[in-house]
């Protein structure tokens, strides 16, 4: 089966977590962000520019009761409460986000990923699930996937 992308209308990069913090900061929508290695360094970034968002981990959901509490809901409804989720690959298999029956301000159209791996990489850009008229913009690490 061939993989589609043509749901991703641009593809950005970024150098610094401080980077990233700025670029999520000017945006209206919401985000989903991967990150196995930096994911606290990126938590603190966003977490300065007092926006709304919250870090899943497996350690995270397992001990506190509001990460917990979000990744349940991004289970059952298939979309996040917050403007941002910063996650490492405890969302990147078995977990579907659709925009489709979201207002355009509740959609999730920004995806950041920082990992090295390839087959991570896929996985967690599939997370969300696009109609024909969703187009989202990408965000990738610089340096961050190994050849």
């Amino acid at each position: 089966m061939a993989r589609r992308y043509d749901y991703i209308q641009n593809i950005f990069s970024y150098k610094t977590e401080d980077d990233l913090a700025n670029i999520v900061e000017k945006s209206s929508s919401k985000w989903l962000i991967f990150s196995n290695r930096n994911a606290n360094e990126i938590m603190s970034a966003i977490k300065s520019q007092n926006i709304d968002c919250i870090l899943l981990s497996r350690e995270k959901i397992n001990s506190n009761a509001k990460v917990n509490d979000e990744y349940n809901y991004i289970i059952d409804h298939e979309t996040t409460s917050k403007k941002v989720v910063i996650s490492t690959s405890v969302l990147d298999n078995g977990i579907n986000i659709k925009n489709d029956k979201l207002k355009e301000n509740e959609k999730i159209l920004n995806i950041a990923i920082d990992v090295t791996d390839r087959t991570e990489f896929i996985q967690m850009l599939g997370r969300i699930r696009f109609n024909d008229t969703d187009k989202i913009n990408l965000y990738i690490k610089e340096n961050s996937i190994d050849e």
